[in-house]
């Protein structure tokens, strides 16, 4: 793993991000980690300065003063500081299991370009609204994956995943506009610039239970998404 850039985008995730860390560095200590934090007001940086005052491959990335907010925004400006062969993206709010990190890491060292991990569950289900909205924005972003011959993979829509560090870099340099820099679905903006001969693994988990805080999706990352879609 010392060729891998763990990327945790955070707003207000005080409350798990120490557990995530630990967890990480516990099964992975070899990785580095950034946290991209988007201006957190609850105490979120200064933990994590904390732990990187102590654990020199934690770094924060502090984004309080940049213009553009956003998770897109977040981990993008965090490929830019990754050196390593590879990088991962997930959440941090416990709800990606740290340990399906080395089943990414497996696949790209094994030949793929982008391992995705899909949703094969939820723990403990999710209400009928919420899965509606998520199938409804699943379909949405496989059809126009198709229409425009992009790779595919059973959930476009994952915030977690991991790429070869030069192939995403690239991506972003060729077709800067393609992504949606306020949005959260930067998985789906990545696979909109990819050829379709790109190798796609995908890994099932199963998504976790919310451990704290509130889900930060609302109207504005709807309307982000909706952007995204004809990007």
């Amino acid at each position: 793993m010392e060729d891998f850039t763990i990327i945790i985008p955070t707003l207000n995730e005080r409350a798990t991000i120490t557990k995530l860390i630990g967890e990480l560095r516990s099964l992975y200590p070899s990785a580095r980690i950034i946290v991209s934090d988007d201006g957190s007001n609850d105490g979120t940086r200064e933990t994590v300065r904390r732990i990187g005052r102590r654990d020199g491959k934690v770094l924060l990335l502090d984004r309080e003063r940049r213009e553009v907010h956003g998770l897109t925004a977040s981990v993008l400006d965090a490929l830019r500081l990754a050196k390593t062969e590879f990088v991962v993206v997930m959440d941090g709010d416990m709800q990606h299991p740290p340990e399906v990190v080395g089943s990414l890491a497996g696949q790209l060292a094994g030949g793929a370009d982008v391992a995705v991990a899909y949703r094969a569950g939820v723990d403990g289900g999710w209400p009928l609204e919420r899965r509606a909205m998520s199938k409804g924005a699943e379909i949405l972003g496989a059809s126009l994956l198709a229409i425009r011959g992009a790779p595919s993979c059973r959930d476009v829509l994952s915030g977690f995943f991991a790429a070869r560090t030069t192939l995403f870099k690239e991506a972003v340099g060729k077709h800067p506009q393609r992504f949606e820099l306020k949005g959260y679905k930067v998985l789906l903006d990545l696979l909109k610039t990819l050829p379709r001969r790109t190798v796609i693994a995908e890994v099932p988990y199963v998504f976790g239970l919310r451990r704290a805080g509130d889900s930060k999706i609302g109207p504005r990352h709807v309307a982000a998404f909706l952007r995204s879609l004809v990007r």
